[in-house]
């Protein structure tokens, strides 16, 4: 499992995340029967193309955080995420820890990643660093910053996927906003847990949507 100051971090993420950056979404209402799957890291030829062939076989819609060096390296990943109805938002050009990049170097990395994907104004903060004022000054150029309240640890490669699929399972909600990665690094696990929870999510007669 997660280690335990990872554990403890994300648990801090969910319950106190929303009151230190305001408007930031980290789950939908729980009154519909949703599940709102997102992506991060891509796109990458390892992985995307595995993660759309699964969403295509569930009808499931998914978000899309990209990294722009990535966008830009495959525009081709692009143009198919687009053509088959996912939405796509911003994740930094390099995959920058907001806690360790200046506030003005991180904000113009958000709003490139952003202005490479027409009209995309969703960002997710890689690793979930964020500085405060970074936050305020994106929520100030209409930026909406995505947390999550479900992590898969898909990219752990200490996390067997049986680890994965059960702990996703079990914190999963309607509502939920749940991360996975399309990258070469969390495709072993992502092999083992995607297609066996969109089954079980849809057996419950859940559905799959973009934010």
């Amino acid at each position: 499992m997660p280690s335990a100051s990872l554990r403890r971090w994300h648990e801090w993420m969910v319950r106190l995340g929303p009151i230190r950056y305001p408007g930031a979404l980290f789950s939908k209402p729980q009154d519909t029967s949703v599940v709102h799957l997102t992506f991060d890291d891509g796109p990458c030829p390892k992985a995307t193309p595995f993660v759309l062939d699964t969403l295509k076989k569930f009808d499931a819609k998914a978000t899309f955080f990209l990294i722009g060096k990535n966008v830009q390296q495959h525009p081709d990943l692009v143009d198919r995420i687009r053509a088959e109805g996912h939405l796509m938002g911003g994740h930094s050009m390099h995959h920058e820890n907001g806690w360790n990049t200046p506030t003005p170097e991180y904000v113009r990395s958000a709003r490139q990643s952003l202005d490479l994907l027409e009209g995309a104004y969703f960002f997710r903060p890689p690793y979930g660093r964020l500085k405060k004022k970074q936050h305020q000054q994106l929520a100030a150029q209409g930026v909406q910053t995505v947390f999550w309240d479900v992590l898969s640890y898909d990219y752990d490669t200490q996390m067997r996927p049986k680890e994965c699929l059960e702990h996703t399972r079990k914190r999963t909600r309607p509502g939920s906003v749940v991360v996975f990665h399309d990258s070469q690094k969390a495709l072993p696990r992502l092999q083992g847990i995607l297609p066996e929870l969109l089954a079980h999510w849809r057996d419950k007669g859940w559905s799959f949507r973009t934010l």
